[in-house]
């Protein structure tokens, strides 16, 4: 996408004035171009609203010639009523006076009258005198055409009760020079515009300053959090886009401070647990070198013992890169989880009886999925790494299963220190430690649940976990029940 360069606040400006010109633009188009057009249709349908008055007063009032003046007058048209026969044109009546069509539509009714129509139609003439005749309902106006004169000229045959004659109703309303008008309005429309444009560009200016204004100081505010500084508040304000967006910028840099923490804390966790180690075999081989009388099974023991502990945190973090650049490989095959998980709980219960740590696995069934089987021991190992790690006196650590609609939930629960509720969505992060003093006597590299976070998220499996602080932690993975291959039989 091409990136401009023009500002925001140009932009909003130019916006506004293009708007303005627009207004501006078709405001003089209907005002001074179509303004003969629609007081010409307006003139059209107000004959053709006198024509059915008219028609209405002589049909329903016996003194006609009354209303038919007032409403001559009011509506500012001559009406008359001719008689199409030409030899009978001394009972023709006008009212509101007589114009110079009235003889044009008397000397040639004959014509008008071989037009025979129940509905209203309209004449039109040119000069000199020669009759144009249009006929056709009212609301068909495209086809009108309008004369060059002065007046729109709407009839319509009609006859009386009282006579076997037929008569011509003609409305004949006058139109209006529209010449002075429109030069008046022209020069109101120059003065208009330039006030217009002057205003569109004042509240052009005040608006672009409005709404560019707040993200100035946020972009300000974001340069200085990319240079380093963490301590960045948001304060933009304005409307509701800007709060919004306030609260997406701090939260990002709640989120950068916390993995400037992290990795802090990465750092200073690998550093001490691969310096311990690592002094501990080079004091221990340094005594043997030096005293022969050092060289005892129990100094080799610690030397094998760091050097193993050495080689599982060098393998976690080998294996959590592997799998967070998606490089690892999955042996996928059918399998039973419950069988998996009694082997493990027996090797664990036998290794840790002496510390008084017990393990529960309640459940008897059989739970078939399609898994890598390897990967899934990771998970299940792990976990109960970590829950026996963060016991306290209370080392029961349970582990059932629970039927939830389309899944089967795995939850694996201690009774030990617990989790802050702030701290829950974070360790899932590796090398996190609930326990902030790293202390050595705690074992396990740190790296365990984020390696079963990246594990479960290959397989599709959801996780989570729900702690209370100071009275244990339950942490839990479904696995979806999928054409009844993951049930419990």
């Amino acid at each position: 996408m091409k990136q401009t360069k023009i500002k925001l606040r140009w932009q909003i400006f130019a916006f506004v004035l293009i708007f303005a010109g627009m207004v501006i633009f078709i405001f003089c188009f209907f005002q001074i171009f179509m303004l003969d057009y629609f007081y010409r249709q307006n003139k059209i349908n107000s004959a053709g609203d006198v024509v059915d008055e008219a028609i209405s007063i002589l049909k329903e009032d016996a003194n006609y010639s009354v209303k038919l003046n007032e409403l001559a007058r009011n509506t500012d048209c001559s009406i008359y009523i001719i008689n199409t026969d030409k030899t009978k044109q001394q009972y023709n009546q006008v009212y509101s006076g007589p114009t110079d069509y009235y003889n044009l539509i008397c000397n040639n009714i004959d014509t008008i009258n071989t037009n025979t129509t129940k509905d209203k139609f309209y004449i039109t003439f040119r000069y000199p005198i020669q009759s144009q005749l249009y006929q056709g309902p009212l609301m068909d106006k495209k086809n009108i055409k309008l004369s060059d004169d002065a007046d729109i000229i709407c009839c319509r045959f009609i006859t009386t009760s009282n006579t076997s004659d037929k008569f011509l109703l003609v409305v004949d309303s006058y139109l209006t020079p529209l010449e002075p008008v429109v030069e008046t309005m022209e020069e109101q429309l120059l003065v208009i515009s330039l006030i217009v444009l002057v205003l569109s560009i004042l509240v052009a200016l005040i608006i672009s300053e409005i709404i560019s204004k707040p993200i100035k100081i946020m972009t300000n505010d974001a340069n200085e959090l990319a240079k380093g500084r963490r301590d960045i508040v948001f304060n933009g304000s304005g409307y509701s886009e800007i709060y919004e967006l306030n609260s997406a910028l701090n939260y990002a840099v709640n989120e950068l401070n916390k993995t400037d923490t992290l990795q802090k804390e990465l750092l200073a966790n690998i550093s001490h647990d691969l310096k311990t180690p690592l002094t501990l075999i080079s004091g221990y081989a340094e005594m043997m070198k030096d005293i022969k009388d050092e060289i005892t099974p129990e100094n080799l023991s610690v030397i094998v013992d760091e050097a193993n502990r050495l080689n599982v945190l060098v393998n976690d973090l080998l294996n959590l890169s592997r799998l967070q650049s998606k490089t690892a490989t999955f042996n996928m095959t059918n399998f039973d989880l419950n069988n998996l998980i009694k082997s493990i709980v027996d090797r664990e219960q036998a290794f840790h009886q002496k510390d008084g740590v017990s393990i529960n696995f309640l459940c008897n069934n059989e739970l078939n999925i399609y898994a890598d089987e390897h990967k899934m021991e990771q998970v299940i190992y792990n976990f109960i790494t970590n829950a026996i790690n963060y016991s306290k006196e209370d080392k029961r650590i349970v582990i059932e299963e629970e039927n939830i609609d389309n899944f089967i939930r795995v939850k694996i629960i201690d009774h030990g220190i617990g989790i802050k509720e702030e701290d829950l969505n974070v360790v899932w992060n590796r090398y996190y430690r609930v326990d902030k003093t790293h202390q050595r006597s705690t074992k396990g590299t740190g790296l365990g649940l984020a390696i079963v976070k990246e594990i479960l998220e290959y397989h599709g499996f959801k996780y989570g976990v729900e702690s209370i602080y100071e009275k244990g932690s339950t942490f839990y993975f479904d696995i979806p029940i999928v054409n009844n291959e993951s049930v419990n039989k």
